[in-house]
């Protein structure tokens, strides 16, 4: 090989040395571009591998979530069921002695209406008993002095 210049960022060389020197330079750089491809390429592995666990435990989380959402929903279901079916019993409770308790209150209601129309009819009955012995009273008290009256002036011997 003869001597040749070769430009390299504004230098020139001038040796058959530099060049060989460039050139296992430039060897070096390409087992190190191969070294550092292999290791990025290791790491786009690692990285795929990474990712995929991840989704992995993201779905895992997510169908866990999802379960545990499930069973909280029919708990609650069931508690929400459970109250109902108490209030509507209470419910019913309440509205059989509401029942019970109008049907005493009219029954004593209908029994004191009784006793006032029993104690009407006796008043009634009193008070036309009264009327006919005090009518009776005021024809004998009219007659009575009457007499006296036809006596006094000797209409009567």
């Amino acid at each position: 090989m003869g001597a040749q210049a070769v430009r390299t960022e504004g230098e020139v060389v001038s040796s058959e040395k530099d060049v060989v020197t460039m050139m296992i330079d430039v060897a070096v750089i390409k087992a190190d571009v191969g070294y550092i491809k292999e290791v990025l390429s290791g790491l786009d592995r690692e990285q795929k591998a990474f990712r995929a666990e991840v989704n992995g435990e993201h779905k895992a989380f997510r169908a866990e979530m999802s379960e545990e959402q499930k069973a909280f929903r029919a708990e609650m279901n069931e508690g929400q069921n459970a109250f109902r079916a108490e209030m509507r019993g209470e419910q019913k409770a309440f509205r059989t002695e509401m029942n019970e308790g109008q049907k005493t209150f009219r029954a004593e209601v209908n029994g004191e209406q009784k006793t006032f129309r029993a104690e009407m009819n006796d008043f009634r009955a009193r008070h036309e008993r009264d009327f006919r012995i005090l009518f009776g009273a005021l024809i004998s008290v009219a007659l009575g002095l009457s007499a006296i009256m036809a006596k006094g002036f000797g209409w009567i011997h």
